[in-house]
C-alpha cells in the first residue's frame, strides 16, 4: 500500500444515529472526534451511518474544513423484528459495495448489524480493515448475532484485518489489539488537570452520572441509592446527563420533595457542556451491568472525578479499587450506597483523585492516532 497521502480513501461503517439538517448531516460527537482525528491520514472518509427521526443525542457536524463525507443509510430501530431487520440487510450491502470499490481501508464500529456485513466483507476483500468491538470482549451473556461477530473476527485469516478490543486478554490471537478510545486531547488533559488541582475534597461532594438512560446503565438504582436515608450527608448534587427511553421515568422518579441528595437531570449534553459539569463534580458513578470502557471514566477522571465504577470488561484493569477509584461488585443499590459511604470517610481522596488523573492520560487523541496509523492501518511515518 502507497505511504502517500494522495490515493488513500476510508470507509467507515457503523450504526451510529446521524440526523439530517439544512447544512448536512449531524452525527453523534464522540465519533465525530474519532474520525476527525483520523482525517488527516486520508485524502477522504465515506462514513456510512445510520438515520434517525428525532435529534436526540450529542449531534454535530464534522469539521468543514476536513473531508469527511456522512451517508445516511436506513436506521436501526429498536422496535425492528428479526425479519424486519433481515430485510435490511440487503440495503446495507448495497451502500457497502457502492461505496467499497474506491476505498483503500475500512473501519467498522461494532458490534452492530452493519459491521456484520463489514466483517464478512472483509473476509472477501484484501485490503486493509480495522474493526472496533466497542462491546464486553469477553462477555458471556451476548445477543447470538454479538456473538457471532466476535467469533469471526477472532477467527479471521487475513493479516491485514486488526481488531481492536477493550482491555487485554490473554491467549487472543496477533491480531487482536488492546486500544483506548480516545476522549481527550492533551492541551484538554492540560486544562483538565488545572480544574482538578482547583478541587477541595472537603467540600459537600457532587456526583456525576453521564450515559444512555437505560436499565442496563444502572441509573435506577443510583438514584434509588441517593433517595434512601442511609447515604452520607457529605454527597450534596447528583447530576445525572444523557437521554434515553428512562428519561420520562427518572424525570417522575425525583420529583419528590424529600431527596437527600438534589438530582439534576441535564439530558443530552455536548463536550463543552460536560467539562463544565466536570469541573464541579467530585465522583463520577457508573453502576452498569455491561460495559466496554466507556470514556466517560476517563473524561470525567482527567478532571479529577474519582470512578465509582461497576467491576464488568476491562474497567479492573484500569481503574485500580482504592488507589484510582471503587470497583462496584454489582449494581444493587445496598452495594452502591455501601461503596459510596466508604469513599465518604475516606481522608486520602486528593490521592485518588490524583492516581484516577494520572489513568486518564492514555485516553489521548494523540496516542490514539499514532498507534492507528503504524499498528492498524501500517502507514509508513514519512507519509
Amino acid at each position: 500500500m502507497s505511504a502517500n497521502l494522495s490515493g488513500r480513501r476510508l470507509l467507515v461503517i457503523s450504526d451510529t444515529p446521524v440526523y439530517k439538517e439544512a447544512e448536512g448531516y449531524v452525527a453523534f460527537e464522540p465519533v465525530v472526534r474519532e474520525l476527525e482525528a483520523l482525517a488527516p491520514l486520508f485524502d477522504e472518509i465515506v462514513w456510512l451511518a445510520c438515520k434517525v427521526e428525532e435529534k436526540k443525542y450529542a449531534m454535530r457536524q464534522p469539521d468543514h474544513a476536513l473531508s469527511i463525507r456522512i451517508v445516511g443509510m436506513p436506521g436501526v430501530l429498536k422496535r425492528y423484528n428479526l425479519f424486519r431487520m433481515l430485510a435490511l440487510y440487503p440495503v446495507f450491502a448495497y451502500y457497502m459495495l457502492s461505496f467499497s470499490a474506491k476505498a483503500t481501508h475500512t473501519h467498522t464500529r461494532g458490534p452492530s448489524h452493519p459491521a456484520f456485513l463489514g466483517i464478512l466483507l472483509a473476509i472477501v476483500h484484501k485490503r486493509f480493515y480495522w474493526h472496533k468491538y466497542a462491546g464486553n470482549w469477553r462477555g458471556q451473556k451476548l445477543a447470538l448475532s454479538y456473538r457471532i461477530q466476535r467469533y469471526l473476527l477472532k477467527f479471521n485469516r487475513n493479516q491485514r484485518v486488526k481488531v481492536t478490543v477493550n482491555g487485554s486478554w490473554p491467549d487472543t490471537p496477533p491480531h487482536i489489539l488492546s486500544f483506548e478510545n480516545p476522549c481527550l486531547s492533551e492541551a484538554e488533559l492540560k486544562h483538565a488537570a488545572l480544574k482538578a488541582s482547583e478541587k477541595k475534597f472537603t467540600d459537600p461532594l457532587n456526583i456525576i452520572f453521564a450515559g444512555n438512560l437505560t436499565k442496563a446503565k444502572g441509573i435506577l438504582e443510583l438514584i434509588d441509592a441517593m433517595q434512601d436515608s442511609r447515604i452520607s450527608t457529605r454527597f450534596e448534587n447528583l447530576y445525572i446527563a444523557g437521554d434515553g427511553e428512562l428519561h420520562h421515568v427518572i424525570a417522575r422518579k425525583i420529583n419528590v420533595d424529600n431527596n437527600l441528595v438534589k438530582i439534576h437531570l441535564l439530558g443530552s449534553q455536548s463536550r463543552k457542556q460536560m467539562d463544565k459539569v466536570y469541573e464541579t463534580c467530585h465522583v463520577v458513578v457508573l453502576p452498569s451491568t455491561s460495559e466496554g470502557f466507556p470514556k466517560v471514566i476517563a473524561e470525567a477522571a482527567a478532571y479529577g472525578c474519582i470512578p465509582v465504577v461497576t467491576d464488568v470488561s476491562s474497567i479492573s484493569q484500569y481503574v485500580r479499587d482504592g488507589e484510582s477509584g471503587y470497583l462496584l461488585k454489582d449494581n444493587s443499590v445496598e452495594n452502591i450506597i455501601a461503596v459510596l459511604n466508604h469513599l465518604a470517610t475516606n481522608t486520602s481522596l486528593v490521592k485518588i483523585s490524583s492516581e484516577a488523573q494520572k489513568m486518564a492520560g492514555v485516553f489521548t487523541y494523540e496516542r490514539f492516532i499514532n498507534r492507528a496509523k503504524t499498528e492498524i492501518f501500517q502507514i509508513e511515518s514519512s507519509a
